[in-house]
């Protein structure tokens, strides 16, 4: 996952909540199958900012090599949800998402951060 530095800055509920959360996001990361990286504030407004929160789907291969499902783009909204599976909303997502990767900070920056943030702003 990829989380804006300004999400990690926002005391919402407050302060303990939020410092709770962040070492318990530290521990997530920890896992071998879980990469939580953070987009920092100086990378400037992503053109996520416009995708708004959104999840790439892949599902497994089948016995004979195909895909089970075709990939699909989850993306939840206020009344709902939408699952988007045609091949130009895949591309244009991961578009996005290659977008995000190439200004994240790595896995170990992102850490540091994190634990930083926490230690600045609410412990």
């Amino acid at each position: 996952m990829i989380l804006s530095e300004a999400v990690l800055r926002r005391p919402v509920p407050g302060r303990a909540v939020m410092a709770d959360q962040l070492r318990h996001l530290l521990a997530v990361g920890e896992r071998h199958n879980i990469t939580v990286r953070v987009l920092p504030l100086a990378a400037g407004p992503p053109l996520a900012a416009e995708a708004g929160t959104f999840v790439l789907l892949d599902f497994p291969l089948s016995a004979l090599g195909a895909p089970t499902e075709p990939p699909t783009v989850y993306v939840e909204g206020l009344t709902g949800a939408l699952y988007l599976d045609q091949p130009a909303e895949i591309a244009a997502y991961e578009r996005v998402w290659s977008g995000l990767d190439s200004l994240a900070l790595g896995e170990g920056q992102s850490a540091e951060l994190i634990d930083a943030i926490r230690g600045e702003c609410y412990e």
